[in-house]
């Protein structure tokens, strides 16, 4: 509740210029990039000290993640995911902005640093914001020729990131055996002695990632959560108590009890918490302040770029990360809903001065 103040009160301060704070947004991200950029180099020299700051700041907590090209991009962040879900409205942006070739928030040369640091994330989270800024912007320009261009690329990038990033293959192969093959109900299902079950908790074990793990569990957690109290949910801040009812960790050994309180999705965590009124809730802020490219193209295109590229973190924390104060949420919520409020006062002044 506190979050939610405060970045009301940020937004007023501003005047409610949302156009004003995301091109800060966005500068801040460029500078983010840099030094992600910074220290992917440094770790190819091997300057410990430019790629591992946990030493003398507060970043890094977790440590230097490798894979990728040496070390998965993670800069000022605490691992590549939370990059992934933080810089995606930036990568939106500069995505949009190349293939366009205008300037409107950043430079050429910022969206180039953007988008490399973002896709050496090698983050999930990342290249599923890739997906979903692909898609909104297929949409936006509302041609059915469009979308049969965005399908097949999407599908060559989605494989392209599936046999040259280890990262993310691990993780797409977890969810399959998880989701589709339904190793852990096999698995629980059977009497076992000792000994089997520690051949079975090693065979789940080499198949599934354990990110992958963490959200099946907290999947099966809320749904079973969801069945006993469908339209209130438990409460807020209750998945945790849900967790304890309904945990899954203990068919591979209790490893990976991890996203315990947040559910490691925020759709899942409304879900357990909130019911089915919460989820209506979110979907109808979601389409009700939501605004779209002008088919026209007579109207200011800042407006429906800086919703999808919001859009793009709200669906980024609605599938994969369940805090609700995390990197600033609340305020991209807000800058969603006074967005769409400035495009209508604007639409109002437009007709106006049409007329």
């Amino acid at each position: 509740m506190i979050n939610l103040i405060f970045y009301r009160y940020v937004l007023e301060y501003y005047k409610f210029d949302v156009k004003r704070i995301f091109r800060m947004y966005m500068k801040g991200c460029f500078w983010v990039a840099c030094l992600g950029l910074f220290q992917l180099v440094s770790f190819w020299i091997n300057f410990k000290y430019g790629y591992d700051w946990r030493a003398f700041t507060p970043f890094n907590k977790w440590g230097p993640s490798l894979g990728g090209l040496g070390l998965r991009i993670n800069s000022t962040f605490s691992e590549p995911a939370s990059l992934g879900v933080t810089l995606g409205p930036a990568f939106f942006i500069a995505f949009y902005e190349l293939i366009l070739k205008s300037e409107r928030f950043i430079t050429r040369n910022q969206c180039i640093a953007i988008l490399v640091a973002y896709v050496l994330s090698y983050s999930s989270v990342a290249y599923m914001c890739i997906f979903t800024s692909i898609i909104l912007i297929t949409l936006n320009f509302g041609l059915l020729r469009y979308v049969f261009f965005a399908i097949p690329v999407s599908i060559i990038l989605f494989n392209l990131a599936y046999s040259s990033a280890p990262e993310f293959r691990d993780r797409v192969d977890g969810m399959k055996v998880l989701f589709i093959d339904k190793i852990l109900e096999k698995n629980a299902q059977q009497n076992e002695n000792n000994s089997l079950r520690v051949q079975n908790i090693k065979s789940i074990i080499k198949q599934v990632h354990g990110s992958s793990f963490v959200l099946y569990n907290n999947y099966h957690i809320a749904t079973e959560n969801f069945k006993n109290n469908p339209m209130f949910g438990s409460g807020l801040g209750s998945h945790e108590y849900a967790f304890d009812k309904y945990n899954l960790s203990y068919i591979i050994g209790g490893i990976y009890e991890f996203n315990t309180t947040d559910a490691n999705s925020m759709f899942l965590r409304l879900l357990s918490e909130t019911g089915l009124m919460g989820v209506l809730f979110a979907l109808i802020f979601i389409f009700k302040f939501f605004v779209a490219k002008s088919l026209f193209g007579e109207e200011d295109e800042e407006y429906w770029l800086i919703s999808n590229a919001i859009l793009v973190i709200i669906i980024a924390q609605l599938l994969r990360q369940g805090n609700y104060t995390y990197s600033g949420f609340f305020l991209f919520g807000w800058m969603y809903y006074y967005n769409s409020l400035n495009y209508k006062e604007y639409r109002k002044q437009l007709f106006m001065y049409k007329g």
